[in-house]
């Protein structure tokens, strides 16, 4: 993930793929997330153009706002409605052997 002194329109013209726009804070500022190596090449290229512009890598973990999570969510919610189907299927079981 990148913080980005631009808004959302002039820095979507700096993207490329892999990378995509994951928060728009304010008019002036735009977080980016993606690869690392792929964030690295974007604050490269506006550097270059804009050498006093805002345009650091954030210190992150996990870049939480991407895509690639989505894989992850859809997991967990798997989990969650199978752990209810199983909850709900154990509660009837007890309750008929009483």
């Amino acid at each position: 993930m990148a913080a980005i002194g631009f808004g959302r329109e002039d820095v979507s013209e700096y993207l490329i793929d892999g990378v995509t726009i994951a928060c728009e804070n304010s008019p002036q500022s735009t977080t980016i997330s993606g690869d690392s190596d792929k964030i690295d090449s974007v604050i490269a290229n506006i550097k270059s153009r804009h050498p006093d512009l805002l345009a650091r890598k954030l210190r992150v973990e996990m870049a939480y706002h991407s895509g690639k999570l989505i894989l992850l969510y859809f997991r967990c919610v798997l989990f969650l409605l199978c752990g209810g189907i199983l909850l709900a299927f154990w509660v009837l079981i007890g309750r008929q052997h009483t």
